[in-house]
Order: C-alpha cells, then sequence, then structure tokens
C-alpha cells in the first residue's frame, strides 16, 4: 500500500517547507495561545446596554387564512353550479379548475404558519383539500 502522509505535491507540502516559511508552526495550540494573550493585552470599551427595539407584528396569518377559506369556498360554489348547468362546457370550466388549483396552493403555503387542526386553519386545510380533489378529478376526466 502507498503512505499517504509521504504524497506531497502542489496541495500538500512537505512540513519542513510550511514551517520554514518564517511563521510559527501553525499548531492549534500555539495559534491559540497568541490569540488569548492578544486579547487579553487589549482592552475594549463597550457602549452601554439600551432597551430592546420593539418588535413589530408580523403578518396576521389567522386573517390570511380566513381569506383564502373565503376564496377557495367561493371559488367551490361558482364550480358546483357550473357542473349544474347543462350549458357549462369543460372547455369554459378549465379556467375555473386552474384557478381553485392556484388557490389551493395557496392555502397550503398559509397553512404551514396556522395549525391545520384548529379553527380557522381546519376550515382552510379542507377546502384546499376538497379543491385539490375536484381539480385532479375534473383534470383526470371524471366529467367527460
Amino acid at each position: 500500500m502507498v503512505d499517504v502522509t509521504k504524497i506531497g505535491g502542489y496541495f500538500m507540502p512537505d512540513k519542513k517547507e510550511r514551517n520554514k516559511s518564517g511563521t510559527s508552526d501553525g499548531s492549534f495550540g500555539n495559534i491559540l495561545d497568541q490569540a488569548q494573550k492578544s486579547q487579553t493585552s487589549q482592552v475594549t470599551e463597550t457602549a452601554p446596554l439600551r432597551a430592546p427595539m420593539p418588535v413589530q407584528a408580523g403578518p396576521d396569518y389567522q386573517m390570511m387564512a380566513a381569506q383564502q377559506a373565503d376564496k377557495l369556498l367561493g371559488l367551490l360554489e361558482q364550480y358546483a353550479s357550473a357542473l349544474e348547468n347543462p350549458e357549462a362546457t369543460l372547455k369554459s370550466m378549465d379556467s375555473m379548475v386552474g384557478q381553485m388549483e392556484l388557490e389551493a396552493a395557496t392555502a397550503k403555503r398559509v397553512l404551514s404558519h396556522v395549525d391545520a387542526n384548529e379553527g380557522v386553519g381546519k376550515i382552510v386545510n379542507q377546502a384546499a383539500v376538497y379543491a385539490s380533489v375536484e381539480a385532479f378529478k375534473f383534470r383526470r376526466g371524471d366529467y367527460v
């Protein structure tokens, strides 16, 4: 086998060459000692502490979730009406289904900030799942 500690070259110069460069031997202990000595010899002044800045409230995700639920439920009502209408064509419903898919994806992003098992989050989650299932069924061709 080859002894990899004896391999030199561009990336691994010999230890003798590294120590001849005029710097310290580069061991971790020596570098640490030098750093500690330089820090203890320097006296630094610190600024007095001030009161923390007030934290600004982020977006109200509960409100965003409620708005998203309203959009999804409205789209689902329009979709149900279109399915009941004998004059509506599948081609005319395609844009509505695309909008349902977009709103369901947006709802899923909003759900990452609220609890999906309680309150508004539960409603948004159910509406998003229902819209996704209906869009999948439409794309699959269940209504042809």
